[in-house]
């Protein structure tokens, strides 16, 4: 064999063998969610929902004239009906806080709701939402009048999910 042929022979024998390490030159498909990270039924009767092990983060804020400010000391939190052992934080100096796991409907007490979306209280002594913050889907369609809770948002999760929140002050 020639230089060039032992060359290429040899370029031939590391690419088999990289190929064979990752399973095969057939194997181009991405890599699907991990089971753990796939929602799965939890609690029991009346208080059925799902859990996803993703990551839930994102950073609160203030609009000032100079742009986004984030505000410490926020808690936001997935247990606004406290019945869901999971999800809570606290936003750290830069705003930002992150949680996992969250839970997720569908949810047997919420039928109404499509599945993905999760719901989190977001508060601080003397913020508040801004005026414009739409009402949740999870409040009871047969009881419309119900009081409104403008701490609340919806959020679809949908894998690791980063959602920020605006706050304004209070005056």
């Amino acid at each position: 064999m020639t230089s060039n042929g032992t060359r290429a022979a040899t370029l031939i024998a590391v690419l088999a063998s990289g190929l064979a390490a990752c399973g095969g030159a057939g194997s181009g498909s991405p890599t699907a969610p991990t089971a753990s990270q796939l929602p799965r039924p939890t609690g029991n009767g009346q208080d059925t929902y799902q859990v996803a092990d993703v990551v839930f983060s994102g950073v609160v804020y203030e609009l000032t004239p100079i742009g986004r400010v984030p505000i410490e000391g926020v808690r936001v939190q997935s247990d606004y009906f406290h019945v869901f052992p999971i999800g809570d934080a606290v936003t750290d100096s830069q705003g930002f806080f992150s949680f996992k796991p969250i839970w997720v409907c569908p949810c047997s007490w919420a039928p109404w709701v499509v599945a993905g979306v999760t719901l989190i209280m977001v508060e601080k002594d003397g913020y508040e939402s801004p005026a414009a913050q739409p009402d949740t889907v999870f409040r009871h369609p047969m009881y419309p009048a119900a009081v409104r809770d403008p701490r609340l948002r919806d959020v679809t999760i949908a894998g690791d999910t980063r959602f920020d929140v605006e706050l304004v002050r209070r005056e």
